[in-house]
Protein backbone atom coordinates (compact mmCIF):
# COMPACT_ATOMS: atom_id res chain seq x y z
CA UNK A 1 0.00 0.00 0.00
CA UNK A 2 2.93 2.29 0.27
CA UNK A 3 2.98 2.95 -3.18
CA UNK A 4 -0.24 5.20 -3.04
CA UNK A 5 1.44 7.96 0.02
CA UNK A 6 1.71 11.23 -1.70
CA UNK A 7 -1.58 10.54 -3.47
CA UNK A 8 -4.67 12.09 -3.52
CA UNK A 9 -8.38 11.23 -4.83
CA UNK A 10 -11.58 12.24 -4.46
CA UNK A 11 -13.44 9.19 -4.97
CA UNK A 12 -11.84 5.81 -3.51
CA UNK A 13 -13.42 2.13 -4.46
CA UNK A 14 -13.08 -1.15 -2.83
CA UNK A 15 -14.57 -4.35 -4.12
CA UNK A 16 -14.68 -7.01 -1.07
CA UNK A 17 -13.41 -5.26 1.60
CA UNK A 18 -14.34 -8.09 3.63
CA UNK A 19 -11.02 -10.13 1.95
CA UNK A 20 -8.74 -7.62 3.78
CA UNK A 21 -8.04 -9.07 7.34
CA UNK A 22 -7.72 -5.44 9.06
CA UNK A 23 -8.82 -1.89 8.47
CA UNK A 24 -5.02 -0.81 8.00
CA UNK A 25 -5.07 -0.51 4.23
CA UNK A 26 -8.24 0.91 3.90
CA UNK A 27 -7.88 3.85 6.61
CA UNK A 28 -4.45 4.23 4.82
CA UNK A 29 -6.34 4.96 1.83
CA UNK A 30 -8.95 7.02 3.53
CA UNK A 31 -5.94 9.43 4.75
CA UNK A 32 -5.76 9.89 0.46
CA UNK A 33 -8.94 11.27 0.33
CA UNK A 34 -8.54 14.55 -0.43
CA UNK A 35 -8.31 17.41 -2.56
CA UNK A 36 -5.62 20.77 -2.28
CA UNK A 37 -6.66 22.35 -5.86
CA UNK A 38 -10.19 22.37 -6.01
CA UNK A 39 -13.20 22.29 -3.30
CA UNK A 40 -14.78 19.34 -3.83
CA UNK A 41 -17.77 19.04 -1.67
CA UNK A 42 -18.77 15.19 -2.03
CA UNK A 43 -15.43 13.46 -2.11
CA UNK A 44 -16.56 9.61 -1.05
CA UNK A 45 -15.25 6.52 -0.58
CA UNK A 46 -17.56 3.43 -1.65
CA UNK A 47 -17.02 -0.40 -0.67
CA UNK A 48 -18.60 -3.70 -1.64
CA UNK A 49 -18.26 -6.43 0.54
CA UNK A 50 -20.09 -10.30 1.14
CA UNK A 51 -20.05 -11.87 4.31
CA UNK A 52 -17.52 -13.75 5.35
CA UNK A 53 -13.89 -13.30 4.90
CA UNK A 54 -11.30 -12.88 7.15
CA UNK A 55 -12.41 -8.89 7.73
CA UNK A 56 -15.73 -9.34 8.50
CA UNK A 57 -15.35 -8.73 11.79
CA UNK A 58 -14.07 -5.49 11.53
CA UNK A 59 -16.17 -4.25 8.63
CA UNK A 60 -18.99 -5.04 10.56
CA UNK A 61 -18.37 -3.34 13.61
CA UNK A 62 -16.48 -0.11 11.25
CA UNK A 63 -20.29 0.28 9.72
CA UNK A 64 -22.05 -0.88 12.85
CA UNK A 65 -24.13 -3.74 11.53
CA UNK A 66 -24.40 -5.11 14.44
CA UNK A 67 -26.60 -1.74 15.29
CA UNK A 68 -28.32 -1.24 12.16
CA UNK A 69 -28.71 -4.58 10.68
CA UNK A 70 -31.27 -3.41 8.24
CA UNK A 71 -29.08 -0.62 7.09
CA UNK A 72 -30.04 2.96 5.65
CA UNK A 73 -29.08 4.60 9.20
CA UNK A 74 -26.49 7.54 8.71
CA UNK A 75 -23.89 8.22 11.25
CA UNK A 76 -21.04 10.22 11.99
CA UNK A 77 -17.68 8.88 11.78
CA UNK A 78 -16.41 8.78 15.73
CA UNK A 79 -12.78 9.59 14.53
CA UNK A 80 -13.87 13.50 14.25
CA UNK A 81 -13.15 13.49 10.31
CA UNK A 82 -16.36 14.87 9.84
CA UNK A 83 -17.60 11.90 7.66
CA UNK A 84 -20.46 9.82 7.95
CA UNK A 85 -20.96 6.29 7.33
CA UNK A 86 -23.83 4.27 6.03
CA UNK A 87 -24.62 0.86 5.57
CA UNK A 88 -26.73 -0.71 2.62
CA UNK A 89 -28.43 -3.99 3.21
CA UNK A 90 -28.69 -5.77 -0.06
CA UNK A 91 -29.02 -9.56 -1.06
CA UNK A 92 -28.59 -11.55 -4.14
CA UNK A 93 -31.73 -11.27 -5.71
CA UNK A 94 -31.74 -7.24 -4.98
CA UNK A 95 -29.66 -7.87 -8.08
CA UNK A 96 -32.52 -8.28 -11.02
CA UNK A 97 -30.41 -7.88 -14.33
CA UNK A 98 -27.39 -10.10 -12.72
CA UNK A 99 -29.97 -12.79 -11.38
CA UNK A 100 -31.77 -12.94 -14.49
CA UNK A 101 -28.50 -13.33 -16.70
CA UNK A 102 -26.74 -15.59 -14.42
CA UNK A 103 -29.54 -18.04 -13.09
CA UNK A 104 -26.53 -20.95 -11.95
CA UNK A 105 -26.31 -18.28 -9.05
CA UNK A 106 -28.65 -19.24 -7.43
CA UNK A 107 -27.34 -23.11 -8.17
CA UNK A 108 -24.16 -22.75 -6.74
CA UNK A 109 -25.56 -21.17 -3.44
CA UNK A 110 -27.71 -24.42 -3.39
CA UNK A 111 -24.46 -26.60 -3.79
CA UNK A 112 -22.58 -24.20 -0.77
CA UNK A 113 -25.23 -25.93 1.45
CA UNK A 114 -28.08 -23.67 3.52
CA UNK A 115 -25.49 -21.96 5.28
CA UNK A 116 -24.20 -20.46 2.43
CA UNK A 117 -27.49 -19.76 0.94
CA UNK A 118 -28.66 -18.16 4.18
CA UNK A 119 -25.62 -15.35 3.95
CA UNK A 120 -25.91 -15.10 0.59
CA UNK A 121 -29.32 -14.87 0.00
CA UNK A 122 -30.57 -12.81 2.85
CA UNK A 123 -27.18 -10.60 3.17
CA UNK A 124 -26.60 -11.57 6.47
CA UNK A 125 -23.24 -10.07 7.79
CA UNK A 126 -24.25 -11.45 11.30
CA UNK A 127 -22.39 -14.68 11.30
CA UNK A 128 -18.90 -15.97 10.31
CA UNK A 129 -17.16 -19.73 9.88
CA UNK A 130 -13.92 -20.00 11.90
CA UNK A 131 -14.91 -19.15 15.45
CA UNK A 132 -17.21 -20.48 18.11
CA UNK A 133 -20.78 -21.17 16.45
CA UNK A 134 -23.54 -21.01 18.95
CA UNK A 135 -27.00 -22.20 18.12
CA UNK A 136 -29.43 -20.23 16.14
CA UNK A 137 -32.77 -19.06 18.31
CA UNK A 138 -35.99 -18.06 16.55
CA UNK A 139 -37.20 -15.92 19.26
CA UNK A 140 -34.45 -12.77 19.77
CA UNK A 141 -33.30 -12.80 23.35
CA UNK A 142 -34.30 -9.22 24.11
CA UNK A 143 -36.35 -7.78 26.13
CA UNK A 144 -38.92 -5.03 26.52
CA UNK A 145 -37.78 -2.11 29.23
CA UNK A 146 -38.62 -3.59 32.80
CA UNK A 147 -37.92 -2.93 36.42
CA UNK A 148 -36.28 -5.98 37.97
CA UNK A 149 -36.83 -7.29 41.56
CA UNK A 150 -34.10 -6.05 43.79
CA UNK A 151 -34.19 -9.20 45.94
CA UNK A 152 -33.23 -11.28 42.30
CA UNK A 153 -29.15 -12.31 42.76
CA UNK A 154 -27.20 -10.18 41.07
CA UNK A 155 -23.52 -11.08 40.45
CA UNK A 156 -20.74 -9.56 38.08
CA UNK A 157 -18.41 -11.54 35.35
CA UNK A 158 -15.41 -10.21 33.75
CA UNK A 159 -12.61 -11.56 31.58
CA UNK A 160 -9.64 -8.89 31.64
CA UNK A 161 -7.66 -8.01 28.26
CA UNK A 162 -5.55 -5.28 27.65
CA UNK A 163 -4.25 -5.36 23.97
CA UNK A 164 -6.96 -7.37 23.75
CA UNK A 165 -10.89 -6.61 24.61
CA UNK A 166 -11.91 -7.15 28.14
CA UNK A 167 -15.10 -8.29 28.73
CA UNK A 168 -17.30 -6.85 32.45
CA UNK A 169 -20.97 -8.27 32.39
CA UNK A 170 -23.44 -7.51 34.82
CA UNK A 171 -25.76 -10.67 35.33
CA UNK A 172 -29.60 -11.32 37.31
CA UNK A 173 -30.99 -14.35 38.16
CA UNK A 174 -34.32 -14.99 38.16
CA UNK A 175 -36.76 -16.88 40.91
CA UNK A 176 -39.43 -16.92 39.31
CA UNK A 177 -41.52 -13.98 39.80
CA UNK A 178 -42.32 -12.50 36.46
CA UNK A 179 -43.56 -15.13 34.08
CA UNK A 180 -41.35 -13.71 31.13
CA UNK A 181 -38.66 -14.75 32.83
CA UNK A 182 -38.49 -18.71 33.80
CA UNK A 183 -37.00 -19.28 37.29
CA UNK A 184 -32.98 -19.54 37.37
CA UNK A 185 -33.09 -17.55 33.63
CA UNK A 186 -30.16 -15.28 33.47
CA UNK A 187 -30.38 -11.35 32.32
CA UNK A 188 -27.69 -9.83 31.18
CA UNK A 189 -28.55 -5.86 32.17
CA UNK A 190 -25.24 -4.29 31.60
CA UNK A 191 -21.88 -4.54 29.68
CA UNK A 192 -18.48 -3.04 29.64
CA UNK A 193 -16.62 -4.21 26.65
CA UNK A 194 -13.01 -2.63 25.84
CA UNK A 195 -12.50 -2.66 22.38
CA UNK A 196 -11.58 0.14 20.85
CA UNK A 197 -14.35 1.16 17.95
CA UNK A 198 -14.37 -0.30 14.75
CA UNK A 199 -11.48 -1.90 15.40
CA UNK A 200 -12.55 -5.45 16.51
CA UNK A 201 -9.89 -7.63 19.09
CA UNK A 202 -8.38 -4.46 19.84
CA UNK A 203 -8.19 -3.78 23.46
CA UNK A 204 -8.28 0.16 24.97
CA UNK A 205 -4.73 -0.70 26.68
CA UNK A 206 -6.56 0.55 30.04
CA UNK A 207 -4.82 -0.09 32.87
CA UNK A 208 -6.06 -2.28 35.51
CA UNK A 209 -6.97 0.06 37.71
CA UNK A 210 -8.43 2.45 35.51
CA UNK A 211 -10.30 -0.49 34.20
CA UNK A 212 -11.19 -0.61 37.85
CA UNK A 213 -12.53 2.53 38.47
CA UNK A 214 -14.36 2.56 35.39
CA UNK A 215 -16.05 -0.65 36.85
CA UNK A 216 -17.07 0.80 40.03
CA UNK A 217 -18.72 4.30 37.92
CA UNK A 218 -21.15 2.13 36.13
CA UNK A 219 -22.56 0.28 39.20
CA UNK A 220 -26.32 2.67 40.36
CA UNK A 221 -26.68 3.42 43.64
CA UNK A 222 -28.12 0.82 45.99
CA UNK A 223 -26.99 -2.16 43.62
CA UNK A 224 -26.09 -5.04 45.38
CA UNK A 225 -23.81 -8.16 43.78
CA UNK A 226 -24.04 -11.07 46.04
CA UNK A 227 -20.44 -12.20 44.10
CA UNK A 228 -17.83 -11.55 41.27
CA UNK A 229 -15.46 -13.49 39.37
CA UNK A 230 -12.50 -13.26 37.35
CA UNK A 231 -10.45 -15.00 34.96
CA UNK A 232 -8.26 -17.02 36.97
CA UNK A 233 -5.23 -15.89 35.45
CA UNK A 234 -5.85 -12.50 36.18
CA UNK A 235 -4.94 -13.47 39.81
CA UNK A 236 -1.12 -14.31 38.92
CA UNK A 237 1.59 -11.92 40.76
CA UNK A 238 4.25 -12.51 38.32
CA UNK A 239 7.32 -9.71 39.79
CA UNK A 240 4.55 -7.59 41.15
CA UNK A 241 0.78 -7.17 42.25
CA UNK A 242 -1.97 -9.33 39.94
CA UNK A 243 -4.31 -7.56 38.08
CA UNK A 244 -7.09 -8.89 40.44
CA UNK A 245 -5.05 -6.68 43.16
CA UNK A 246 -5.07 -3.59 41.27
CA UNK A 247 -8.63 -4.09 40.43
CA UNK A 248 -9.77 -5.07 43.86
CA UNK A 249 -7.55 -1.37 45.00
CA UNK A 250 -9.72 0.99 42.82
CA UNK A 251 -13.20 -0.80 44.40
CA UNK A 252 -13.94 -3.30 41.87
CA UNK A 253 -13.82 -6.67 44.02
CA UNK A 254 -13.32 -10.20 42.09
CA UNK A 255 -12.74 -13.77 43.06
CA UNK A 256 -11.20 -16.38 41.01
CA UNK A 257 -13.58 -18.18 38.95
CA UNK A 258 -13.67 -21.57 38.40
CA UNK A 259 -12.87 -22.71 34.88
CA UNK A 260 -11.84 -26.29 34.80
CA UNK A 261 -13.44 -28.90 32.99
CA UNK A 262 -15.36 -31.60 34.86
CA UNK A 263 -14.64 -34.76 32.48
CA UNK A 264 -16.25 -37.36 34.82
CA UNK A 265 -20.01 -34.99 34.31
CA UNK A 266 -19.65 -34.64 30.89
CA UNK A 267 -18.50 -31.16 28.90
CA UNK A 268 -19.24 -28.35 31.05
CA UNK A 269 -16.92 -25.95 30.10
CA UNK A 270 -17.98 -22.05 29.76
CA UNK A 271 -18.91 -22.50 25.97
CA UNK A 272 -21.15 -25.48 26.47
CA UNK A 273 -22.63 -23.80 29.03
CA UNK A 274 -23.76 -21.08 26.80
CA UNK A 275 -24.97 -23.26 24.13
CA UNK A 276 -27.09 -24.89 26.57
CA UNK A 277 -29.17 -22.32 27.84
CA UNK A 278 -29.45 -21.21 24.30
CA UNK A 279 -31.26 -24.72 23.54
CA UNK A 280 -32.87 -24.63 26.83
CA UNK A 281 -30.74 -27.50 27.51
CA UNK A 282 -29.46 -26.76 31.06
CA UNK A 283 -31.17 -28.61 33.88
CA UNK A 284 -32.66 -27.75 36.20
CA UNK A 285 -33.07 -24.53 34.68
CA UNK A 286 -34.10 -24.88 30.78
CA UNK A 287 -34.10 -21.47 29.90
CA UNK A 288 -32.38 -19.36 27.66
CA UNK A 289 -29.62 -17.16 27.72
CA UNK A 290 -31.87 -13.45 27.95
CA UNK A 291 -30.47 -9.69 27.56
CA UNK A 292 -32.05 -6.59 27.94
CA UNK A 293 -32.28 -4.25 25.03
CA UNK A 294 -33.05 -1.36 27.23
CA UNK A 295 -30.91 2.60 26.74
CA UNK A 296 -31.43 3.79 29.86
CA UNK A 297 -29.27 4.34 33.09
CA UNK A 298 -30.72 1.00 34.07
CA UNK A 299 -30.09 -1.13 31.40
CA UNK A 300 -28.03 -1.11 28.20
CA UNK A 301 -28.07 -2.78 24.83
CA UNK A 302 -25.41 -5.59 24.83
CA UNK A 303 -23.64 -5.19 21.32
CA UNK A 304 -21.02 -6.90 22.20
CA UNK A 305 -22.35 -9.68 23.93
CA UNK A 306 -24.23 -9.94 20.21
CA UNK A 307 -20.98 -9.58 18.89
CA UNK A 308 -19.30 -12.02 20.26
CA UNK A 309 -21.96 -15.00 20.45
CA UNK A 310 -22.86 -14.20 16.80
CA UNK A 311 -26.64 -13.85 17.02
Amino acid sequence: MTEYWGHSYTWIGWDELGLWASSTAYLMLKGRLRCAQYPIPNMRIRSSANPGGAGHQWVKAYFRIDQHPMGGVIFDAPDDSGMRRLYVKSRLQDNKIGMFERSEIWAAYERHGLAAADQGLEGRRLERGGRRVLPRIQRCPYVAPIELPAHWTRFRAMDWGSAKPFSVGWYAVSDGELPQFPRGALIKYREWYGMVEGQPNTGLKMTATEVGRGIVSRGTKGEVLSYALLDPSAFAEDGGPSIARKLSKAGAVFRAADNKRVTQRGAMGGWDQVRGRLKGEVKPCSISFRRVRIQSGRFQLCNMTSRSRKM
